[in-house]
């Protein structure tokens, strides 16, 4: 239901007959009368009064709400929009269009608590639509870098829709950057099985293969370094680590290299490069100096 439409529509609305004056039938009536004459400026001060006062019937107090929050959005009043439609989610009202809308203005607004409030109770609310509003929780968690409830929100989606390239590819980096870089592995390894062109898995995947070859390559040669009067034996068992850094060197280079194609960030290339110095290729490493 879209703003003009609910605007358009109470038009055709018989106005509720007058009780007293100052009770909620009266002052969402008049209200009503006022959006009815584009009035919305006037409009909003009653709907304010009406809602304030409240009724128990939660139908109405839902309705009201929710055609104040379309009034004032007419009228460029951005919070009292959110503050109205919030009214109608409080009560979980149904119409997406409510959520939509409600989302759209705390984005912009650059509120992440009500944007978060807004697609959670968008999720639970609105028939048919978990999965929608669920998949743009793990987005907004994911762009707000909330990785761990990234996480959860994808595999909500996954769990119906497991082949979901850019929520699983969503998964993987949030894993990887809460620091579970196997679970990331297992991720981008499942994207790239159906989709072995994607740049952005490519990257991430070799960058994961480079740093765990960095952690066992450094590791290996701070311990050597740190002995005083090294054995034969001992430098083996560093160049032994060395080969055992390079098998994860040689998994990332051909993702680097095809992601470095499709996209030459800085950060590949510093990976190849590395990658490639501490393999012994000099001559490859050259090209990404």
């Amino acid at each position: 239901m879209k703003v003009m439409v609910i605007i358009a529509f109470l038009g055709s609305l018989s106005l509720p007959a007058m009780a007293q004056d100052g009770d909620f039938k009266s002052l969402s009536g008049k209200a009503n009368e006022l959006a009815n004459a584009k009035e919305y400026k006037q409009a909003l001060n009653y709907f304010d009064q009406a809602l304030k006062l409240g009724t128990d019937d939660q139908d109405d107090m839902i309705w009201t709400a929710t055609i104040a929050g379309t009034c004032a959005l007419q009228a460029n009043e951005q919070s009292k929009a959110l503050a109205f439609f919030k009214i109608a989610i409080d009560r979980d009202c149904r119409d997406w269009d409510v959520y939509d809308n409600y989302i759209q203005i705390a984005e912009k607004q650059k509120d992440t608590k009500q944007q978060e409030y807004g697609l959670l109770a968008a999720s639970r609310n609105v028939d048919g639509a978990s999965k929608k509003y669920t998949q743009k929780l793990a987005y907004f968690y994911y762009n707000t870098k909330q990785y761990a409830k990234a996480i959860v929100a994808a595999d909500s989606v996954l769990n119906t829709f497991p082949q979901r390239k850019e929520i699983l590819n969503l998964k993987a980096i949030s894993l990887e950057m809460t620091g579970r870089p196997d679970e990331a592995i297992t991720a981008f390894e499942s994207v790239l099985a159906d989709h072995p062109d994607h740049q952005l898995a490519m990257s991430y995947l070799g960058i994961i293969y480079c740093n765990k070859g960095n952690e066992i390559y450094d590791a290996a040669k701070s311990k050597y370094v740190a002995i005083q009067k090294p054995t034969n034996e001992q430098y083996a068992a560093m160049k032994k680590r060395f080969d055992d850094a390079a098998v994860f060197y040689r998994k990332a280079v051909p993702l680097l290299e095809k992601a470095y194609k499709d996209n030459p960030t800085k950060t590949t290339k510093d990976a190849l490069y590395r990658a490639y110095s501490r393999m012994g290729d000099s001559k490859k490493a050259a090209q990404y100096k």
